[in-house]
């Protein structure tokens, strides 16, 4: 094509575009709204998906989990609808259901917490329980200076004690050997095995109930972290839902 051919090819374009700019504009209108559109249902589509994988993944429906404080910290630790520090809480990415504390008006230092677990199964065939999981999956630190018709019965079955990891060592591992007085949250993931020495077989619709002590936590964690429990059966593992926990 020759300059005089590009030269009228242009010429004519420009005369349709100055003839018809009520099209052209509208055109445009309608691509930035569909391309809008479009951005919009990828990120959902996205989102549902991740929802969907996590789903699949922790294998949630299969068990219901029912977690209350355990009989072995006493008045020391009480659960809680209105966590302290909430600038702090609403930074964290990770969601819970129920919160638990150190209590301030029995409060000893030392006091690890432990946790009654009631593990219902919604399964349709038996399975065998083989161990027990804690999952920290997000920790942060700030110091703070303070002021002073008839249900039938679930016995519990067992008593076990889990041996918490240092994660304050390990978050002054990644600070150049200092632990923060400030921590954001930071994502962990930390799996802490159990694993259960009789194993008891869970009927469908039936029940299991333990106790979990977590030693050494107040000394090795963060003020805060949000946890989970996993059941691990011969079926697959079942996950509860988040927990928060607070020490000072």
């Amino acid at each position: 094509m020759n300059s005089g051919q590009m030269q009228s090819l242009y010429s004519q374009a420009s005369t349709w575009a100055n003839e018809n700019q009520g099209v052209v504009a509208i055109a445009l209108f309608c691509l930035t709204l569909f391309l809008s559109w479009a951005f919009g249902l990828f990120k959902l589509l996205s989102h549902w998906a991740i929802r969907f994988y996590e789903q699949c993944r922790r294998q949630r429906t299969g068990i219901d989990f029912v977690i209350r404080l355990g009989s072995s910290c006493g008045v020391y630790w009480e659960q809680t609808t209105r966590p302290l520090m909430p600038g702090m809480l609403k930074r964290f990415k990770p969601k819970w259901t129920q919160a638990f504390q150190i209590s301030f008006q029995h409060f000893v230092e030392d006091v690890d917490p432990s946790f009654d677990l009631t593990m219902g199964s919604k399964l349709t065939h038996s399975t065998v329980i083989t161990g027990l999981q804690i999952e920290i999956v997000s920790v942060a630190h700030e110091i703070k200076f303070y002021g002073g018709p008839q249900a039938a019965k679930i016995s519990q079955q067992a008593f076990y004690v889990v041996e918490i990891p240092d994660v304050k060592e390990m978050v002054s591992a990644r600070n150049n050997g200092v632990f923060p007085r400030l921590l954001e949250p930071v994502k962990l993931g930390t799996l802490v095995d159990l694993q259960v020495p009789d194993p008891y077989m869970l009927e469908a619709g039936q029940a299991f109930r333990c106790e979990l002590l977590l030693r050494h936590y107040v000394a090795r964690m963060p003020n805060y972290a949000v946890l989970r429990f996993w059941l691990c059966t011969t079926s697959g593992r079942y996950s509860s839902a988040n927990i928060l926990v607070f020490t000072l």
